[in-house]
């Protein structure tokens, strides 16, 4: 705070001053959290309920992404870097949600491993099924670990949320199939049009998006 950013107090994450000083990253958390949706509970939320874990919200640079990243400099300091600051505000939304579940898988996992790289996806997720108890063990050989388990948890359970998410915070302006596309962001490029979403339905996705974008009001 003595920097000029902010604590949010309510869900005790921490917002950093290029992060707060961002009018359309501050607009498009602030719906988020005045939506307080099952989603953004069960994420950033459940920091408020485990002081050990750190949160930190900022803007800068990716190694290994141009949208936005989570990292941690050490097991319990997560951080979610936004990279992408020109996006649509409900852009800007969809990121803030899809890596505020990978920061809650790593602080999950945490609890229970310490040191796990959290850019290790593949080994951090293993972990989260078994301590879950979704496998009996943490080489169940029934999952398949993917290079990127993240993601394929993420198409199972998080694609739908995301868009129902930001289609409530445009004011249900339009039918849930045109929000399907951001609730597909940062994973379409995994590989994902090929088993769990076909070309046309990935571009249709993208063009009905963009009606979203072009038209809606929010933190724009």
């Amino acid at each position: 705070m003595c920097g000029g950013g902010e604590v949010d107090l309510a869900n005790e994450v921490i917002l950093d001053e290029s992060f707060v000083n961002n009018e359309k990253l501050k607009c498009a958390y602030d719906k988020l959290t005045a939506d307080d949706s099952p989603l953004f509970r069960d994420t950033v939320g459940v920091f408020i309920d485990d002081p050990e874990f750190n949160l930190t919200f900022k803007v800068g640079n990716c190694s290994y992404s141009d949208d936005a990243c989570t990292d941690a400099k050490n097991p319990n300091d997560i951080i979610i870097t936004i990279v992408d600051v020109n996006q649509s505000g409900l852009g800007i939304a969809a990121l803030i949600l899809h890596e505020a579940i990978h920061a809650e898988i790593h602080r999950f996992v945490a609890q229970f491993e310490s040191g796990v790289d959290i850019n290790d996806r593949p080994r951090l997720f293993q972990l989260y099924a078994f301590y879950k108890g979704w496998a009996e063990n943490t080489q169940n050989e029934k999952y398949n670990w993917t290079q990127d388990a993240h993601h394929h948890y993420m198409v199972e359970n998080y694609v739908n949320q995301i868009a129902n998410v930001l289609r409530r915070l445009d004011n249900n302006n339009y039918p849930l199939s045109y929000y399907m596309g951001y609730g597909w962001d940062g994973l379409t490029s995994y590989g994902y049009t090929s088993s769990r979403l076909t070309a046309a339905e990935n571009t249709q996705n993208q063009n009905l998006r963009a009606i979203v974008d072009t038209n809606s009001q929010i933190c724009n």
